[in-house]
């Protein structure tokens, strides 16, 4: 399935925050060197030899970032935490995004955000 199959706005329309760790045990040099050459082509991304960490806010029409965390599930394998994207569209429109590395594989979990009817405040409690 596309990752860009499910979404009702043009991408130039869209608005990302991605913020996540990913742990991923201890990873050999050679594979902690190859993570680091694929992050650099990306913004947002900081590399260590066992996690990653992920924040970047901004336009992303080309799902730049979803690619990159796709090519890194194939290198790391596994690994503990999630990447959480934030979207927002035109209109109030809000949703998010939830990835995960299992497998040498990234899965990804959408939530969509349902606003309530409107309702008067009259006071604030503490």
């Amino acid at each position: 399935m596309s990752i860009n199959s499910d979404l009702n706005r043009p991408e130039s329309d869209l608005r990302c925050w991605y913020s996540g760790y990913l742990i991923v045990g201890h990873l050999s040099e050679g594979v902690t060197r190859k993570v680091a050459d694929l992050v650099s082509e990306f913004p947002g991304f900081e590399v260590t030899s066992t996690a990653i960490e992920l924040e970047y806010k901004g336009r992303d029409s080309s799902r730049a970032i979803v690619r990159a965390l796709l090519r890194l599930a194939r290198l790391i394998e596994n690994a503990d935490g999630e990447v959480r994207c934030q979207i927002e569209g035109d209109s109030d429109q809000l949703w998010f995004e939830f990835y995960w590395i299992r497998d040498r594989r990234l899965f990804r979990q959408r939530a969509d955000v349902v606003r309530q009817p409107e309702r008067e405040v009259t006071e604030v409690a503490l």
